[in-house]
């Protein structure tokens, strides 16, 4: 048995198609025909032409129409949710994260606006305070989505996240698998980095607060839509420690819609379910 920084936590695997879901049809039309058969079943009937299907696959899914109702619905979600600004009380010392809360400058209501998409579409999403920027006694904020956040302990022990992206090396861009672990190590916070699978050299350093004091907890924090998830103060909350799903019938609707079109490429309307996946269907050729 490998002990791999890529491992995958159980109930994460249990989700991990469930948030692809919502990804691909909150992304449209063009992402789930990218899919192919994921979502849009071959026909039984189209396998027995001389091409396996592949002419009158590509004419049925060109015809298939896709519901762009995903997206539009959490973005309207959203504003309404902060049809208001929130109301958030802060120190005076860190009133400057109001406007810059994140590395990248992010203010601290879009980041809220952006949380609150992340939650409507997986029901997920996480915080870390890190290091505080050059010339700022203030640590910045990173948000981590619901599959970025790929192992955990429910005790609050260890985190690891996956930040693997592209990389550019001069005009190239390139894949590159990169892993940030937090961990709890005789009651201090460290962090580790892994490019690949392998432990960054050097990369291994223990945080600390300010005047040089030990964190004694990670300052990592995961929310759900109802609650914040694996909080220490409730054991009920480790229990439920990858989230509820708040709108989970909302990324199959659109692939229950009827496609008047699909059905023209032999003759039937298609009707997709996302109960129906890998079933296909019948397409009788006339004699």
């Amino acid at each position: 048995m490998t002990d791999a920084v890529e491992t995958k936590h159980p109930l994460y695997i249990e989700r991990a198609d469930e948030w692809s879901l919502m990804r691909d049809t909150a992304a449209g039309e063009k992402e789930v025909k990218g899919s192919g058969t994921q979502y849009l079943p071959q026909p039984s009937g189209f396998s027995a032409q001389a091409d396996g299907g592949k002419a009158l696959y590509d004419a049925y899914q060109k015809r298939a129409q896709f519901p762009e109702i995903v997206h539009p619905t959490i973005h309207g979600m959203v504003g309404v949710i902060h049809r208001t600004e929130a109301q958030i009380e802060v120190p005076a010392a860190m009133q400057a994260l109001w406007e810059k809360a994140t590395k990248d400058g992010l203010p601290l209501e879009a980041l809220h606006r952006r949380i609150t998409a992340e939650l409507l579409t997986t029901g997920r999403y996480a915080l870390l305070a890190d290091a505080a920027t050059e010339g700022s006694d203030l640590p910045w904020l990173a948000g981590y989505s619901a599959e970025a956040l790929i192992n955990w302990s429910d005790d609050r022990t260890m985190f690891v996240l996956d930040e693997s992206g592209l990389r550019r090396e001069g005009f190239r861009w390139e894949q590159e698998q990169r892993y940030r672990v937090l961990e709890m190590r005789v009651g201090s916070y460290t962090v580790q980095t892994y490019t690949g699978t392998e432990r960054t050299p050097g990369n291994e350093v223990t945080p600390a607060g300010r005047g040089n004091t030990k964190l004694t907890e990670i300052p990592f924090v995961v929310m759900g839509a109802r609650s914040v998830l694996g909080s220490r103060a409730s054991a009920a909350a480790r229990g439920r420690s990858i989230g509820h799903r708040p709108l989970p019938a909302l990324g199959r609707l659109p692939l229950a819609a009827v496609h008047d079109g699909a059905g023209d490429a032999c003759g039937y309307q298609w009707r997709s379910a996302i109960g129906r996946r890998g079933r296909g269907g019948h397409c009788d050729q006339a004699g």
